[in-house]
C-alpha cells in the first residue's frame, strides 16, 4: 500500500455510511470480513454511539480481540455502555484465563470495581474469588489451569487420570504435572517421564523435587524470565507463602515478557519509554525525553567551558581542534558498548552486584587494548597531516588523548550500571546519556590538558 495510507481509511467511510442508513444486517456481514486488529486501529475515527453499535454487532471472538487492543479509557467506555445481556453473553464466551488477563491486570481499583459488578450482576463465574496481583508480577502472568497428582499414585493411575481429564477437556495445554498433598507442592513430574515410567512405579519415585523451581506470585516477571532461561523450563509452578499451589507460568507468556522487557530496555537506553515508539502524543514525547537531554546539554556546556579554558593552546595549535570530534566519538562509542554489555548482563542475571570487580577489570583491559590500537592509528594520522609543522610531540599528544578517552570511557561504561543498580535506579534509563556526557568531559579535558603541557 503506497505511502502512509492505513487500511482503516478504506473501510471506515463505508461503515459510517451503513451506520447512517441503519443497515445493520449488511454492516454485520461487513464487520466479519474486517480483521479485528485493523478495526481497532481505526476505532478512534468513530463517534461514541457508533462505537457502541459496532461493538454489539461484532462476534464474541472479534469483540475480544478488539477489546484487547483498545486503550483503558475506551475499554471502560465499552463496559459502561454495553447492555447487560450483551455484556453477559460476550463475557461468558471468554475463557477464564482471558477474563483474568483482560480484567485482572488493569489495576487494583478497576479490579475491585469489576468484582463488585460481577457479584451484583453475576456475570463472572470465577473472577470474584480471584486475588489481584499487580501487572509485571508472576501472579499477573500465571494461569489457573493445571493438573495435580498424588505422590502415592502409581504411574499407570496418574496417566489414566490425565487421559480421562483430557477427554473431558477439563484441562488446557499441559507442560508438566504437579505432585501435591493437600494442595501443597511436593514436586514436578514431566509428561515425558510419566509416559516412559514403568506402570507400577510410584509418582514420588519419579518426580523431581520442586526445590528452587517454583515462584511466588509477588515475584517480578523479569526474575521469572531469568529462571526460565537459567533452567531451560517450559513451565514453573506458582505457590503462596504456605507452599500451596495456586497457578502456573508457561513459556508462551514468558516469551511475551522477554519481548516486552527488551523493548523497554532499548527505549530506556535512548532516554524514552516503549510506549513512545508508536502511540504517545508529541507533547508527551517531548516531556519524556527532555530530562535526559537537559543532562546532556548541561554536560556539553561544561565541555564548552573546558575548551574555553584552553583557548590559548588552541589558538597556537588550531590543528588540535580537528581531532577533538574524533577522540570524543571513539570514547563515546566504546563507552556505549561497555555500558550496553553491563546493562544486559545485569538485566538477564548473568552478573550480580558482586561481579563489579570482574566487570571493571575486563572492560579496563578491553578499553586499554582498543585505546592503544586507535592511539597508534590516530598518532600516525596526525603525524602524516601535521608532523612537518609541529614535529613528533603533536602526534604523541593526539595518541595520548585517544588512549585516555577510550580507556576512561570503557571504565565508565562498566562502572555506572553497577552504581545505578545498587542505588535501585534502572541502569538502562540513566546509563546512556551519562556515559556519553562524562566521556566527552574527561576525554576533551585530558586531551587539551596534555596538549597544553607537551606543546608548551
Amino acid at each position: 500500500m503506497p505511502g502512509d495510507l492505513k487500511l482503516y481509511t478504506l473501510f471506515v467511510p463505508e461503515i459510517k455510511s451503513y451506520l447512517r442508513a441503519k443497515d445493520f444486517w449488511t454492516l454485520k456481514k461487513i464487520l466479519i470480513e474486517i480483521p479485528p486488529i485493523e478495526l481497532a486501529e481505526g476505532w478512534p475515527e468513530f463517534g461514541e454511539e457508533e462505537k457502541i453499535i459496532i461493538f454489539r454487532l461484532l462476534t464474541s471472538n472479534a469483540a475480544l480481540q478488539i477489546f484487547e487492543e483498545l486503550e483503558e479509557k475506551e475499554q471502560e467506555f465499552l463496559l459502561a455502555n454495553t447492555r447487560e445481556p450483551n455484556l453477559a453473553k460476550w463475557i461468558s464466551a471468554i475463557a477464564l484465563e482471558e477474563q483474568l488477563r483482560l480484567f485482572g491486570s488493569r489495576g487494583e481499583r478497576f479490579f475491585r470495581q469489576l468484582q463488585a459488578q460481577a457479584h451484583k450482576k453475576r456475570l463472572f463465574s470465577h473472577l470474584p474469588q480471584t486475588q489481584y496481583y499487580p501487572a509485571g508480577s508472576a501472579g499477573a502472568l500465571m494461569r489457573h489451569e493445571f493438573f495435580c497428582v498424588d505422590p502415592t499414585w502409581k504411574a499407570k493411575m496418574a496417566l489414566e487420570r490425565l487421559q480421562a481429564t483430557a477427554r473431558l477437556k477439563n484441562v488446557g495445554e499441559l507442560y508438566a504435572l504437579y505432585v501435591t498433598t493437600e494442595n501443597r507442592l511436593l514436586g514436578i513430574l514431566s509428561l515425558r517421564t510419566l509416559i516412559a515410567a514403568p506402570p507400577d512405579s510410584r509418582v514420588a519415585e519419579i518426580m523431581w523435587p520442586a526445590g528452587l523451581l517454583k515462584v511466588h506470585p509477588e515475584m517480578d516477571q523479569e526474575e521469572v524470565a531469568m529462571l526460565f532461561s537459567k533452567y531451560d523450563l517450559a513451565s514453573v509452578p506458582v505457590v503462596n507463602q504456605d507452599n500451596k499451589l495456586i497457578g502456573t507460568v508457561v513459556i508462551d507468556d514468558v516469551l511475551n515478557v522477554l519481548h516486552q522487557e527488551a523493548t523497554e530496555d532499548i527505549a530506556k537506553m535512548a532516554g524514552t519509554e516503549a510506549a513512545e515508539i508508536t502511540k504517545m502524543r508529541i507533547r508527551n514525547v517531548v516531556f519524556l525525553r527532555m530530562p535526559w537531554l537537559v543532562i546532556t546539554c548541561a554536560g556539553q556546556f561544561l565541555v564548552s567551558h573546558i575548551i574555553k579554558s584552553f583557548e590559548g593552546t588552541l589558538t597556537r595549535f588550531i590543528a588540535l581542534a580537528s581531532f577533538m570530534p574524533f577522540i570524543a566519538a571513539m570514547g563515546g562509542n566504546i563507552g556505549t558498548q561497555s555500558s550496553t554489555i553491563a546493562v544486559r548482563a545485569l538485566a538477564t542475571g548473568e552478573w550480580k552486584s558482586s561481579d563489579f570487580g570482574r566487570s571493571l577489570k575486563r572492560e579496563f583491559a578491553v578499553g586499554g587494548t582498543l585505546g592503544l590500537v586507535y592511539a597508534i592509528l590516530a598518532g600516525t594520522l596526525s603525524f602524516a597531516l601535521y608532523g612537518d609543522r609541529f614535529g613528533h610531540l603533536f602526534p604523541l599528544t593526539v595518541a595520548a588523548g585517544m588512549m585516555t578517552s577510550m580507556a576512561t570511557a570503557a571504565i565508565l561504561g562498566a562502572v555506572e550500571p553497577f552504581i545505578f543498580h545498587r542505588l535501585k535506579i534502572d541502569p538502562a534509563t540513566a546509563t546512556g546519556p551519562l556515559v556519553t556526557t562524562m566521556t566527552d568531559l574527561i576525554s576533551v579535558a585530558t586531551y587539551l590538558f596534555v596538549a597544553s603541557i607537551v606543546l608548551k
